[in-house]
């Protein structure tokens, strides 16, 4: 491993057809700069745009896997420019054979034999007809899998031979100049989700121009067709279908690009270095500008990272039922959602260092944090376990996996008549290359956005001047702040639960909360505060207000126990800390860092009862930067 870092980046996957949608036949040349991309008996026959061209050229970001309904000849023609693109992998006939730098993978095409053989009768028997209609010289076959007539009237042969065919085996298209007839088992959709299986992704993108691409579309995450298949392509899923209109080629590369922007992870996004205060285990620490936790950030930036672990969880465990638990304090936020992103996951929890009235606990250590004891409440743990195949730890970053392997050892112990597995994921892995085999041996996978060294950059702790907090312990308040909204029957999430209660509860909880809010003025900074290992919620809430309001500033983060020192320095991550009394208990200290000055500043908390001298505090330092307008937003538990 490179002695400083090395970037893992998500695997994201682009399943594209050709004709009409990347490369253009001489029939329908476009204006602008092209680049002959096939020749056939000695003249230029498709072409592509240049800046098309020097997209897929250049980039590296994207698996790109076409699939066409050319044959396994008719793509052997652009064999030139896959290599020159660096596409490895082609799925031809509609998706039937696979071809890996044009040599047939007998293992895919197999697969597809028997796929098809139950409509190989009718296929064989309308490829007759065709015959009759057209004449032996008009078809193109590669059997069983595919056969195309070309026709100067192909709406109407379409339309006799979909007549006479039995829907139930076969599905039959036309374009412009041709009828295509294909087994029904068989289509560009059911190609997608095979080759997805055999190579799970972080995402599936797809881009068609017409019908039999529909399958291939809907089988992606995220998919670019024509404005004129609106009707046709429904976007009631999230808003995952992308119209490109123009030249088409050019218009998916542009949306590519922003989709680059968005998900490639760098390592500077994901990490900066951080001294820990008085801490001689491990002096430093590693502060994440994306993560919500330590910097005010976006909320919908930090659930948009938290959704790229979800689907590499999710695509590891594909066939598992998943529990999720997230560590406190830094990790619930994410935890909570890849639950929630990732279709697999069942049920959800987080550890705490909180005492939760009338809970049992398992207990284990976390030896070189600020605050040693973590535990995980047991109560629900033996309805629940039964029902899972696997544990997913999530952290916001593993070091050396000490503190999962005695929780492993922990439910272990305490449930040993359940048989289930295990997995770590986490946003950053600084694991020795020993520790994470040893992990993979002993079968607990690893998954993570970003690798990095043990102890990366950590030399560059001494090279900064650290100055005190900005003010004394427990800043008295001002005035008492605004009354709270309190938002009642809600439940403790650091319970086990379902997904999809966890789901409802929050749902209702940023529906409820957001009714109350006062209206801000355009162009407002508002501020959305968590408190200790109550994040998601409150993220929730900013990206929602962020997603109704985008003329709105939203910022989240929350209050942590975790002391860390503060510097001036502009490469430092943190400038200015106040130390605060806590809102779950008086004379616990909590940190705010790199506070600032908002208009608005709502803070979500769990705490039952909520501590007034911590609230004072809270108000004090909110108030010591100029915010006036604050006003608590209260989970209250069932």
């Amino acid at each position: 491993m490179n002695e400083n870092y090395h970037a893992v980046n998500p695997t994201v996957l682009f399943f594209t057809d050709l004709d009409g949608t990347l490369i253009f036949s001489r029939r329908h040349l476009l204006l602008g700069p092209l680049r002959c991309v096939e020749e056939f008996r000695g003249s230029m026959q498709s072409f592509m745009t240049e800046l098309t061209w020097r997209f897929f050229r250049e980039q590296e970001f994207f698996t790109v896997i076409p699939i066409t309904m050319r044959t396994t000849a008719q793509y052997r023609r652009l064999l030139p420019m896959a290599r020159a693109l660096h596409w490895e992998d082609v799925l031809v006939c509609g998706g039937a054979k696979l071809l890996h730098h044009g040599i047939e993978d007998p293992a895919w095409t197999e697969e597809s034999l028997c796929l098809c053989e139950p409509n190989r009768a009718e296929w064989e028997r309308v490829r007759r007809l065709a015959v009759e209609q057209a004449g032996e010289a008009a078809i193109v076959t590669e059997a069983p899998f595919l056969f195309y007539l070309k026709t100067d009237q192909p709406e109407k042969i379409c339309t006799y031979l979909k007549q006479e065919a039995d829907p139930q085996h076969l599905q039959i298209f036309c374009d412009a100049r041709k009828v295509y007839v294909l087994p029904a088992s068989l289509d560009k959709g059911e190609a997608l989700a095979r080759y997805r299986r055999r190579h799970p992704a972080l995402l599936a993108l797809a881009a068609g121009d017409s019908e039999p691409d529909f399958t291939m579309l809907r089988q992606a995450d995220i998919r670019f067709c024509l404005p004129k298949w609106k009707d046709s392509m429904d976007n009631d899923d999230g808003g995952n279908t992308i119209f490109c209109g123009e030249i088409f080629s050019d218009a998916i590369t542009e949306e590519m690009r922003k989709i680059m922007e968005l998900y490639e992870i760098r390592c500077g996004d994901l990490v900066r270095v951080a001294k820990r205060e008085n801490n001689t285990k491990r002096s430093y620490l590693y502060v994440n500008p994306r993560q919500g936790k330590h910097m005010p950030v976006s909320p919908s930036s930090s659930l948009t990272l938290f959704r790229l672990l979800a689907a590499r969880v999710e695509a590891r465990y594909r066939n598992e039922r998943l529990l999720i638990i997230g560590f406190a304090e830094t990790a619930t936020a994410i935890g909570f959602a890849v639950a929630e992103a990732a279709e697999n996951a069942a049920f959800v929890m987080s550890t705490t260092r909180e005492n939760i009235p009338g809970e049992e606990y398992l207990f284990f250590s976390e030896s070189h944090s600020h605050a040693t004891e973590q535990r995980l409440v047991r109560n629900h743990l033996e309805e629940v376990l039964p029902q899972i195949d696997r544990v997913v730890f999530v952290e916001d970053e593993v070091t050396t996996g000490n503190t999962i392997r005695k929780l492993i050892h922990a439910l272990q112990e305490e449930f040993p008549e359940e048989s289930f597995s295990f997995g770590i994921a986490s946003l950053v892995n600084s694991m020795t290359d020993n520790r994470l085999q040893k992990m993979e041996a002993d079968s607990i996978p690893c998954d993570y956005l970003l690798r990095i060294s043990p102890e990366y950059h950590s030399e560059w702790i001494p090279r900064y001047t650290y100055r005190s907090p900005v003010d004394a312990l427990f800043p008295p308040a001002g005035t008492p702040g605004q009354p709270a909204i309190e938002i009642s029957d809600c439940a403790n999430l650091r319970v086990v639960r379902a997904k999809s209660e966890m789901h409802q509860l929050c749902e209702r909880f940023v529906a409820e909360a957001a009714a109350q809010l006062e209206k801000p003025s355009s162009g407002e900074h508002i501020l959305i505060l968590g408190t200790e290992e109550f994040m998601y919620p409150g993220m929730l809430l900013g990206r929602y207000l962020e997603k109704v309001r985008p003329d709105l500033n939203v910022s989240f983060h929350a209050l942590t126990r975790s002391p860390i020192e503060v510097s001036g320095d502009p490469d430092y991550p943190l400038h200015l800390r106040n130390c605060l009394n806590s809102l779950y208990e008086d004379g616990r200290v909590n940190y705010i860092y790199n506070l600032d000055f908002y208009q608005q500043v709502y803070v979500v908390t769990d705490a039952e009862p909520l501590c007034e001298a911590g609230w004072e505090s809270l108000l004090g330092a909110l108030e010591a930067y100029g915010s006036k307008k604050i006003r608590r937003i209260l989970w209250r538990n069932e």
